[in-house]
């Protein structure tokens, strides 16, 4: 199951460790020549950039991803017993009264076919 709050956290991680470096890099190449104090000020200037982004967008991009996985839909092929027809289903996590997820590779039926 999808921990939406892992996710936010490793995404945070991913872009602390990219961002800042890449930002300082880009910022450098604006000066012509470094000095001491634009070393310091292209690195204050990522870290502050980190501090803005990286948490914001990373909750962001954590509940996009959460309501996309909670939003797909799974279908199932339901073979009856005694019929020459199939039917295809959809395989919700609740089942069709909101009860605990298939277990055991049982799949709840969605139907109501006997």
């Amino acid at each position: 199951m999808l921990n939406p709050t892992q996710l936010k956290a490793d995404l945070k991680d991913t872009f602390s460790q990219i961002l800042p470096p890449a930002i300082e890099i880009c910022l450098r190449s604006t000066f012509s020549s470094m000095t001491d104090e634009t070393e310091k000020t292209c690195t204050e200037f990522a870290e502050r950039f980190d501090e803005m982004v990286s948490d914001p967008l990373a909750e962001r991009i954590a509940d996009i991803i959460d309501t996309y996985i909670k939003s797909m839909g799974i279908y199932g092929t339901i073979i009856t017993t005694g019929s020459p027809v199939t039917q295809i289903a959809p395989i919700n996590p609740g089942g069709a009264a909101n009860v605990a997820n298939p277990i055991a590779g049982k799949v709840p039926n969605v139907l109501g076919v006997m």
